[in-house]
């Protein structure tokens, strides 16, 4: 499925001038997880998987266990979006908000 008003993708990775991928802060995910929820919240809803690359490759989601906490929480529990959204492990190293 290809990306669009409905669907979007952020990878937890970075590619500093094309070269090894290397992980993004937990912090800049969480406000780019929050941004995207936001704008769709303010449209007609839509979906955000974190962990796949645009191109819908699984790259996963490589934080601790508090740095998954925080994306969680960008979503909901600290209202970064309100109303909050309710996201779900898809059972990989992604997370999924719908």
């Amino acid at each position: 499925m290809r990306e669009g008003q409905y669907l979007e993708r952020k990878s937890a990775f970075e590619r500093p001038g094309g070269g090894k991928p290397k992980p993004r802060h937990p912090k800049a995910v969480a406000k780019d997880v929050a941004e995207t929820l936001a704008a769709m919240a303010n449209a007609d809803g839509g979906e955000l998987v974190v962990g796949t690359e645009d191109d819908g490759t699984p790259t996963g989601v490589p934080f601790s266990q508090n740095g998954i906490d925080l994306l969680l929480r960008a979503a909901g529990e600290q209202n970064y979006v309100h109303p909050p959204l309710h996201p779900q492990r898809d059972g990989s190293r992604r997370l999924r908000v719908s």
